[in-house]
């Protein structure tokens, strides 16, 4: 008995110096005021007999006894909190070789107490995924008025009391309960209480007797209206969020790692107006701007040669023609034309001849109607619809579209036309593939040769709180705008920062993963819709993410 009672003040000394703990530092929720009724089994722990006697004849099935009572409790922090009881409780004892026929001594009492409570759950796991389970220390200390006392006492060593009255108490014990429905917890709890009653633990004059309680229940905590919108009160960055002061949401949020990119391939890309002579494919470098227009794709290629990180694997090359002369005719210029070129890079950067890709567009009608939608002929839009009209034979076309301009005739062969003459460039190129080191490195210089992969690790060597990861995310749905998973992720760390406005707004664009219905469902539980979270989680779990079971408690 007296190993029970050091242990009792052991959990209380340890339980204190927690308490002394910063409770800020802890991100999981304040449970909410709860109440519970219990009824529970009890079995004297120390009985009034010596050594091998109560060896011989002590504890067994007839000397268990019963009792209920009524409790409340809540947390101040998410870790310690308080509960309180009021119960009957029925004792039996079994003490003497002569009472060994089975029949029992008793009384009754009627007993209140108060404890100090240890969540254990929310002190081990700080992110709190497992809500549905709660697990708590507690140890305090009550009162207990007896009264019911059936027989005369019999005793080896001392006589029991047989008087009503008054008695200290204490005790500890272990509570779990579990989330059945949003209201209620099924629970069980395992109680050792000490007291001075004198009715049984008297051997050796030891004045406290020992009772060993385990009991079960249901806890019912009752919620606010869930429709109604909530407050945030947890830090913005930590994804555990309390919606109300009695409601708590999971917000465990699914990122998706992007597919690696066996090949990085990357291309630039332009339009080379360079001029030529009429009927003319010879490449004149001094003729008009075409060295200026040469340049452009000499630089373009000057900046992947420069890098060697980068490797060029094809450079595509598209003459284009205007309209005027036969259709015949334009098909061999406009190739030609691109060909000069290809020789230009050739003989400039000694460029093997398997890399070129040579097309060319006879007659850029698409061109032209674009051209002439932004000119200022009175009748552009009959031209246009000519320049569109696919019908016509191959020089018909050009025929009706002079006939059609009238005195604007001169206007596009002397203003629109020269503009439909150009080459189309794109380099193909292969970027090689960076540790999480370099990356960090190249997502703030050039992030364009950075894979969806290589952005998503870039992030993740972060922390999740730091503005490195949220802005290497952003730069994954800048160069990736359309990709459903970079969107997801993007949202996801919103999610994670409450702002749940930008999360829906990057969830539009990430639909048909499962992760982003998960993530709907947190944003509208966070947002206090409980039925549409319901649906979406469901749904989520149905297709694979087991995460979405944590969210909800119920």
């Amino acid at each position: 008995m007296k190993k029970y009672f050091i242990f009792l003040v052991c959990v209380f000394a340890s339980m204190s110096s927690f308490a002394k703990r910063d409770s800020t530092m802890h991100k999981s929720e304040t449970d909410a005021l709860s109440y519970g009724i219990y009824v529970f089994a009890n079995q004297s722990f120390n009985e009034n007999l010596d050594g091998d006697i109560h060896h011989k004849f002590g504890l067994n099935k007839n000397s268990v006894a019963s009792g209920a009572y009524l409790g409340l409790a809540k947390e101040w922090n998410p870790i310690f909190g308080w509960r309180g009881n009021l119960g009957y409780n029925y004792n039996k004892s079994r003490s003497t070789a002569e009472n060994h026929d089975k029949k029992c001594y008793s009384f009754s009492d009627v007993e209140g107490f108060g404890d100090l409570t240890f969540d254990v759950i929310d002190f081990i796991f700080r992110d709190r995924h497992f809500t549905a389970l709660d697990l708590k220390l507690f140890a305090g200390i009550g009162a207990l008025q007896t009264f019911g006392y059936t027989r005369d006492s019999l005793s080896y060593i001392t006589d029991y009391k047989r008087h009503a009255g008054l008695h200290f108490g204490f005790r500890g014990g272990i509570n779990a309960s579990w989330n059945i429905t949003r209201n209620f917890r099924l629970a069980a709890e395992v109680i050792m209480n000490g007291m001075d009653d004198g009715f049984n633990g008297v051997s050796g004059n030891f004045p406290l007797d020992g009772r060993l309680n385990l009991g079960g229940g249901l806890i019912y905590t009752p919620h606010p209206n869930l429709k109604k919108k909530k407050k945030f009160i947890n830090d913005p960055l930590e994804p555990q969020m309390m919606l109300s002061e009695h409601y708590k949401v999971n917000a465990i949020v699914k990122y998706v790692t992007p597919e690696s990119e066996k090949i990085k391939m990357r291309k630039v890309s332009g339009n080379a107006q360079i001029a030529y002579h009429l009927a003319k494919a010879d490449l004149d470098k001094n003729f008009m701007q075409n060295q200026k227009e040469l340049e452009k794709i000499k630089n373009s290629i000057d900046e992947v040669e420069s890098d060697k990180s980068l490797e060029v694997t094809s450079i595509h090359l598209h003459g284009y023609c205007s309209p005027e002369g036969s259709y015949d005719f334009n098909r061999k210029l406009s190739r030609m034309r691109a060909l000069t070129v290809k020789e230009y890079l050739v003989d400039t950067y000694k460029f093997e001849d398997h890399l070129f890709k040579v097309a060319a567009t006879p007659e850029n009608w698409i061109g032209l109607a674009k051209a002439i939608e932004k000119s200022n002929i009175p009748n552009k839009e009959e031209l246009k619809e000519i320049a569109m009209n696919q019908s016509y034979a191959d020089d018909d076309r050009e025929n009706q579209l002079m006939l059609a301009a009238g005195a604007n005739a001169t206007v596009l062969k002397n203003e629109i036309y020269p503009k439909l003459r150009y080459t189309l460039y794109i380099i193909k190129f292969n970027v090689k593939n960076y540790a999480v080191k370099e990356a960090r490195k190249v997502i703030k210089e050039n992030p364009d040769k950075l894979s969806l992969r290589e952005m998503y690790d870039v992030a993740f060597s972060y922390s999740k709180k730091s503005d490195e990861f949220l802005s290497a995310l952003q730069t994954a749905v800048k160069l990736n705008p359309n990709d459903p998973v970079a969107n997801l992720n993007l949202a996801n760390a919103y999610i994670e920062r409450n702002n749940l406005e930008e999360a829906k707004r990057y969830l539009d664009a990430s639909e048909g993963l499962p992760e982003a219905i998960h993530a709907r469902g947190i944003v509208a539980a966070l947002e206090g819709d409980y039925d549409a979270a319901e649906e979406y989680l469901k749904e989520a779990e149905s297709l694979g993410v087991k995460e979405s079971a944590q969210v909800l408690p119920f």
